[in-house]
């Protein structure tokens, strides 16, 4: 859902052939009418969908598909990020897939495979491209570090890793400071785990779950 209000975006429709065949949609208040967007970067098994979009709806971003040159495995699932204008463009040829955006649309945060860790957090810019987030002292070499949101400047981001007491904790990246492990609940077990699934547009308040076993 788009901040204003007026573009929600998801998936819509199988096609005869299964749900690989998805392509994303797009609803535009106030009618609803729906627009589905397959992209065009792969015609083999074309599916999409948006898991974010902007503050005005205008731009999107979730996962595409890309063809592999493997006969038995034609394609995977990558990163993509959706306008009007260019469709879906692929951000990556890794696996995996972006998770939020800024309120202007032009940094990207979401996770990889198969990379420097099991799945590696990123930020992405135009600039830049895909920059992994690092994890710091106290959290595993082989983590699962997935980043779920970011602050309408695109400067907070937010997420789920992995301890190394091989408990998942959320975390929270800033260029100043790194990535750091939010406080857990206390745990007489040693057990607890949380994950941050959202911050609000002005980076100073997080949301997420968390449990003490």
């Amino acid at each position: 859902l788009s901040s204003d209000g007026n573009v929600v975006g998801g998936e819509s429709g199988l096609s005869p052939f299964g749900p690989a065949d998805t392509a994303a949609g797009l609803w535009f208040g106030p009618g609803w009418s729906l627009t589905s967007s397959v992209p065009s970067t792969n015609t083999i098994e074309p599916y999409a969908l948006i898991w974010d979009l902007n503050q005005d709806g205008t731009v999107g971003v979730g996962l595409t598909a890309i063809a592999t040159g493997d006969p038995l495995d034609p394609t995977i699932s990558v990163p993509g990020r959706w306008t009007s204008a260019s469709g879906f463009v692929p951000l990556s040829t890794l696996s995996g897939q972006a998770h939020a955006l800024n309120a202007t649309g032009d940094v990207v945060v979401g996770h990889l495979t198969g990379t420097t860790t099991a799945l590696a957090a990123f930020r992405w810019t135009a600039a830049t491209g895909i920059v992994e987030l690092p994890t710091a002292g106290g959290f595993a070499s082989n983590t699962l570090h997935i980043a779920y949101g970011v602050s309408a400047d695109g400067n907070v981001v937010v997420g789920r890793s992995r301890n190394t007491s091989n408990q998942n904790v959320a975390f929270v990246w800033t260029a100043a400071l790194g990535t750091r492990e939010l406080p857990q609940l206390p745990s007489a077990t040693g057990a607890s785990r949380s994950q941050a699934r959202g911050i609000n547009a002005a980076g100073n308040v997080i949301v997420g779950w968390a449990r003490d076993s």
